[in-house]
């Protein structure tokens, strides 16, 4: 999943989903695009469930501050987890 163009952050997590992802879409239809056509395509993805992102107003990593591609504006942040299949590879 880290290889797709949209998707800029990637954690795995012990919570109610293995996995995190946080996506840039340019609108809503991009969004069911990448969902439909990509994400939910991929083996061992079970559910998604997804949420927008209203703004931010801290943002830092172990390994420093995230790059985007270009500017981003609120209505374009994504936040979505992933539950993939234990066991299975991303």
């Amino acid at each position: 999943m880290a290889e797709l163009h949209e998707v800029e952050y990637v954690v795995l997590t012990a919570g109610a989903f293995d996995m995190l992802l946080e996506v840039v879409v340019e609108d809503d239809e991009h969004l069911l695009e990448l969902l439909n056509a990509k994400i939910r395509k991929i083996e061992g993805v079970q559910t998604t469930e997804t949420s927008s992102t209203c703004g931010s107003t801290k943002r830092r990593t172990s390994g420093g501050r995230l790059r985007r591609r270009g500017p981003v504006t609120p209505d374009q942040a994504v936040m979505a987890d992933y539950e993939v299949a234990a066991g299975e590879p991303s």
